[in-house]
């Protein structure tokens, strides 16, 4: 169950073009355990943390990692997902997916394009690729919309999304519209500065304004 929402709540999720238009932009981020940090250092689930947290504007502390986490009963990448995303049974595009080598059910976590899969290795860092070999997806699970965000229309793409930077003292934070209806989809929580926010948007939104 996800940190901050009732079952009552579950009702919409993260729209997927947002959710691989921001996945996406952390391909190329080094591979470092129990890191989150585009651009900077990232592992599979870091990934997740970091796609979730610039789209709803909340924060996970991972697990405590351990090295031989895949041979014991406490499940880093189970904990994760059970506590920031919705069960779901098959896979579409924006998914995530865990997969499984031999007897271990989650050795492995992405988010599923429908053909790829874009997920943090330690070889390479995030990348997208074709799916493991030898490896079955063996669960699939949905990111949660922010509270007051709306999962918003499936023919979705970033291009017509609106990106809208508020200030906050000397810190920001955004908002994610769709550009007709100005459905509210996505955001983000505090930033730093601005310029942390336009860092964040420009490689993905070419629609981008900043309230004064």
């Amino acid at each position: 169950m996800p940190i901050w929402m009732g079952a009552a709540a579950l009702t919409d999720i993260l729209n997927p073009a947002l959710i691989l238009a921001h996945a996406r932009a952390w391909i190329g981020t080094p591979f470092a355990p129990r890191t989150a940090l585009r651009g900077v250092r990232a592992d599979c689930v870091g990934l997740l943390r970091g796609v979730w947290a610039e789209l709803t504007g909340q924060s996970l502390t991972p697990p405590r990692w351990r090295e031989d986490w895949a041979r014991v009963d406490e499940n880093p990448i189970l904990q994760s997902l059970e506590r920031l995303a919705i069960r779901a049974k098959t896979p579409t595009p924006g998914s995530i997916v865990t997969l499984a080598i031999g007897p271990i059910k989650a050795a492995h976590v992405g988010i599923w394009s429908g053909s790829t899969l874009i997920h943090a290795a330690e070889k390479g860092g995030v990348a997208e690729s074709a799916p493991l070999k030898g490896r079955m997806i063996s669960s699939v699970w949905n990111f949660p919309a922010a509270p007051g965000c709306a999962t918003g229309p499936a023919s979705l793409t970033a291009e017509n999304c609106l990106a809208v930077i508020y200030p906050e003292g000397r810190r920001a934070r955004y908002e994610i519209t769709e550009m007709i209806t100005g459905e509210k989809l996505a955001q983000s929580g505090l930033l730093p500065s601005r310029a942390a926010a336009l860092a964040l948007l420009d490689p993905i939104y070419p629609n981008i304004e900043c309230v004064e």
